[in-house]
């Protein structure tokens, strides 16, 4: 999205949500951009669209979704939410997390990727974040593609992660939600405030 012009950016976010919509028959409420790259302008072109809100591919944190003001077209105030990753379901170097990290200024997911011995090993990065958000509270997102994972025959590993996340949802010391599911309960929780 950051190559395009805003009008080219802002028109192809608003054409994603209606071809997802007319294909599925169901609303598409969260926005991914394209390899997590976007601008303050395209989190404008993703609120007018009438995305609740967007995943971003920031990793290794726990925190909850983060709120953006916007003007709705009703002109009321309303919030888009911007939605942080936990762990990627693929084998990244300790040196793609600081990377991340970095260019995020996201301090304490250095930390964890400087710290971390297992790094490179993500089923169990995986479970010391999900610990972690036991421990602190927050939110566990996660994310990968099906591509990846065949490329990098992570099967076994994703079935081991989600076993897991399966049994503590079971356990019921999580709920499982989708991304907008997560995002409506964060709206909830500040309309209530």
């Amino acid at each position: 999205m950051t190559s395009l012009p805003d009008e080219e950016a802002s028109r192809q976010v608003r054409e994603c949500k209606a071809w997802v919509e007319d294909t599925t028959g169901k609303p598409c409420p969260m926005f991914c951009p394209p390899l997590g790259k976007f601008a303050q302008s395209d989190i404008h072109s993703i609120a007018e669209a009438g995305y609740l809100g967007f995943r971003s591919v920031e990793l290794l944190q726990t925190r909850s979704p983060h709120p953006h003001e916007r003007n709705t077209k009703k002109g009321q105030t309303g919030f888009l939410w911007e939605m942080p990753t936990t762990a990627q379901s693929h084998p990244h170097r300790r040196t793609a997390y600081l990377r991340n990290a970095m260019k995020r200024f996201r301090h304490h997911a250095a930390i964890t990727a400087l710290t971390s011995r297992k790094i490179s090993d993500w089923p169990s990065l995986a479970e010391h974040l999900l610990q972690r958000c036991l421990r602190h509270g927050g939110v566990f997102h996660l994310w990968g593609h099906s591509w990846e994972i065949e490329q990098e025959d992570q099967w076994d590993a994703l079935e081991k992660v989600l076993a897991m996340l399966g049994q503590h949802v079971a356990n019921g010391t999580i709920a499982a939600m989708n991304n907008s599911d997560v995002c409506q309960r964060f709206a909830a929780q500040r309309a209530k405030s």
